[in-house]
């Protein structure tokens, strides 16, 4: 029966340079005996060899203990919305999410080019940052996203008006 241990698993297991280099420990053989009729017993690795082959151990064990599988730190996509941010931006197919001052989502759009987007959008008053999506199915990842952040917040962007046709969507 598995018994899991109840310490937690650590938050970090860093990283081992040149692990793949690292030579695999071998049992030592037994001297050749000369009587072919008994088995060889293959001996264990001794103490300090067992040690040196346990620091190769990439620690499989611990994804047991994570809830979810640890992520890398997420890294700030959002770019401030003014003129140095049209270079940033390719002339692609995509959607842009726009933000406000707070951080809140005003709005979602997609379209051919997501250069013209951001730069229809300078200047605005409300908005203050934007991030980009290169998808060459715009319209579709821009529903996803809107009915994303209705079920997230049970209501549309502040920036999308009663008025736009949005029937397509739902």
């Amino acid at each position: 029966m598995l018994r899991l241990d109840s310490t937690p698993a650590p938050v970090a297991l860093g990283r081992v340079d040149g692990f793949a280099d690292l030579p695999r420990l071998e049992p030592e053989r037994p001297a050749r005996n000369d009587r072919p009729f008994l088995l060889a017993v293959q001996p264990g690795l001794g103490q300090e060899r067992s040690r040196k082959e346990a620091d190769r151990c990439l620690r499989c064990d611990l994804r047991l203990g994570y809830r979810s599988p640890p992520r890398p730190p997420a890294r700030e996509t959002r770019f401030p919305l003014d003129e140095s941010a049209i270079g940033r931006v390719d002339e692609e197919e995509g959607v842009v999410r726009f933000y406000g001052p707070e951080g809140d989502v005003l709005e979602i759009v997609g379209g051919p080019d997501m250069r013209a987007l951001v730069a229809e959008r300078l200047g605005a008053e409300r908005a203050a940052a934007f991030d980009v999506e290169p998808c060459p199915m715009y319209t579709q990842r821009q529903n996803e996203l809107i009915s994303q952040y209705v079920e997230a917040h049970g209501r549309m962007p502040r920036g999308v008006r009663e008025e736009d046709d949005l029937d397509d969507l739902f």
